[in-house]
C-alpha cells in the first residue's frame, strides 16, 4: 500500500488490482515470518541458490545496486547478489520502496503491484529477478 501512496502521490494512478492484491500481500508476508523464524539452512543443504542475473541483464544489475548502494549510502561494488536485504545497515521496509522507485525510475519500468511478493523481496538477487522480468526478461 505504501508504494501504491507514493505512485499516487507522483501522479501515477494506483493499481485496480491492488485491493485483492493486498490481501496476498499480507498472507506472503506472514508466510515469510514464519520463515524467517524456523531455523537456518544448514550449508550445503537446502541452500537458496544466488538468483541468475536475467537475460544477461547487466543493466538491471547495475540499477539494482546502484539504487541500493544510494539509498542504504553503501558501496555497490561491495553488494553480492546472496546478500540478504534486511542484513544491510540500514536496511527497512521503507528504503526498500525507495529502491524500487530509483530503480524502476532507472529502468523505465513499473513492476505490477501483484509481482511484489516475499519472495522477490528478499536479497539482491531476487530483486534484480524481479527487475529483469519486469523488463521482459527471463524470471
Amino acid at each position: 500500500s505504501y508504494v501504491a501512496l507514493r505512485r499516487a502521490q507522483a501522479g501515477r494512478p494506483a493499481a485496480p488490482e491492488l485491493a485483492d492484491a493486498l490481501g496476498e500481500l499480507i498472507s506472503d508476508h506472514l508466510d515469510a515470518l514464519e520463515s524467517i523464524a524456523e531455523p537456518a539452512a544448514t550449508p550445503g543443504h537446502d541452500a537458496v541458490p544466488p538468483a541468475p542475473d536475467p537475460a544477461g541483464g547487466e543493466g538491471v544489475r547495475a540499477a539494482v545496486l546502484g539504487a541500493l548502494g544510494e539509498t542504504l549510502d553503501l558501496d555497490g561494488s561491495t553488494l553480492r547478489t546472496t546478500d540478504v536485504l534486511r542484513e544491510l545497515p540500514g536496511f527497512d521496509s521503507f528504503r526498500l520502496v525507495d529502491v524500487i522507485d530509483r530503480v524502476e525510475r532507472r529502468l523505465g519500468v513499473e513492476v505490477p503491484a501483484t509481482a511484489l511478493s516475499a519472495a522477490d523481496l528478499r536479497d539482491v538477487g531476487s530483486l534484480c529477478a524481479m527487475f529483469g522480468a519486469a523488463t521482459g526478461g527471463a524470471r
